[in-house]
């Protein structure tokens, strides 16, 4: 670069040569050119970072959407589960009150059925001692 400059409120002018102007542009233009590539990976790199983010953030929602979904369905299988079991409690116990029931009814029957049949014999019994045989 040659000195040839000039004094013009305080700029500070430099004379080039062809050459030298020449050779400025070509370093200016791969300053641009590598410039402009650093941009773009750079770019590329936040576009890939955003992505993973985004991946992420996506799995982790729809990860608390099943949740989300798996927890209702957990407390309507409870509710279900706990409505069944009281279902089955009221069927136990109308089973247990119809079996006690039957139960005293049969009690009943055999009592009875005892009764005159014990009544039955204690007849045979004075028949056979008043006939004599």
């Amino acid at each position: 670069m040659t000195q040839n400059t000039a004094q013009n409120d305080d700029q500070v002018v430099f004379a080039l040569t062809e050459e030298e102007m020449e050779e400025w542009d070509e370093r200016e233009r791969r300053w641009q050119e590598e410039t402009r590539l650093r941009r773009e990976e750079q770019r590329m790199e936040a576009e890939e970072r955003r992505q993973e983010r985004g991946d992420w953030h996506s799995d982790m929602l729809r990860r608390q959407r099943v949740w989300e979904q798996q927890k209702e369905e957990r407390e309507i299988n409870r509710e279900q589960w706990e409505q069944r079991m009281e279902e089955e409690g009221r069927k136990c116990e109308e089973r247990s009150e119809a079996t006690r029931k039957k139960e005293k009814e049969e009690k009943e029957k055999n009592d009875v059925t005892d009764h005159y049949s014990f009544k039955w014999e204690e007849w045979r019994e004075k028949e056979k001692l008043f006939l004599g045989k």
